[in-house]
């Protein structure tokens, strides 16, 4: 889809796109531009270690771009803010979120942050917006487990619990 997007568009000769495990496929020492990932991110077990696997693939100036949810506030209810940290903690998204503040990780593996945002509302939209497409899409689609998460997910962002970032960063 992505390769068919970029010849549509008269790209396909300038710009070259691969899609890969980021966690276990080879890393070729090139000149990569962009490296991308959106609301993926937080999934990785080691933000230095995926970092210090990709940064150098990267071509000078070339940007690290990533979006992804992190742990906002601790919630009133201790139990309710113990399933959300062990659901994010698990998907490393408050050591993202460290990580990304004042660019600490970024920058010892080479890049200097040049962009961040809070994202939070447009991912609550998405998760809105998901929740009000699946209805209509056919049975299987979309499991119970899936709605629920966005359920839950849309709740977390309406207490502000939840939250959702933005940043870029360029390789020096």
């Amino acid at each position: 889809m992505r390769a068919e997007l970029n010849e549509r568009v008269c790209l396909a000769s300038l710009v070259s796109i691969r899609h890969a495990d980021a966690l276990t496929d080879a890393v070729d020492v090139s000149d990569v531009d962009v490296l991308w990932g959106q609301e993926a991110w937080v999934h990785f077990p080691s933000p230095s270690d995926f970092l210090a696997r990709w940064i150098p693939a990267l071509a000078v100036g070339g940007r690290v771009a990533m979006a992804d949810a992190f742990l906002a506030r601790r919630p009133a209810d201790r139990a309710r803010g113990d399933a959300h940290r062990r659901t994010l903690k698990n998907h490393g998204a408050p050591t993202w979120r460290r990580s990304i503040r004042g660019g600490s990780a970024l920058e010892r593996h080479g890049c200097r942050v040049v962009h961040t945002r809070d994202v939070t509302a447009r991912a609550a939209a998405d998760c809105s917006m998901l929740l009000s497409v699946s209805t209509r899409w056919p049975e299987g689609t979309v499991t119970d487990a899936e709605r629920q998460g966005w359920e839950r997910a849309l709740a977390a962002f309406g207490r502000g619990i939840v939250g959702s970032f933005r940043v870029v960063a360029a390789r020096r």
